[in-house]
């Protein structure tokens, strides 16, 4: 299952007013619930194979991938973030 329209603009709506901040991992824990909520599966993965890779969002199996090479919570939110926009991508084009 996708994740809803709504969903991500609720998110950008965030992101682009500065309200959502991930200063700690606890925000990190609450963006990935929203997106669960949402219908968004989000995993880890160590991607050795895939290097200089931050995360992914895997069409083939409707999921978010974040690699595990971030050092700090905000490289983290970026990479979540940027990678649920991408998972929004393909609904709203109707793919």
């Amino acid at each position: 299952m996708r994740i809803g329209l709504a969903w991500i603009l609720l998110l950008s709506a965030q992101l682009f007013a500065g309200v959502a901040r991930a200063r700690d991992w606890s925000a990190i824990d609450a963006l990935r619930s929203r997106l669960e909520a949402g219908g968004a599966r989000v995993v880890q993965d160590d991607c050795g194979r895939l290097p200089r890779v931050l995360g992914l969002y895997h069409q083939a199996s409707d999921r978010i991938v974040i690699c595990r090479v971030h050092q700090d919570p905000a490289a983290v939110w970026d990479t979540l973030a940027h990678e649920a926009a991408a998972a929004c991508r393909p609904a709203r084009a109707g793919t």
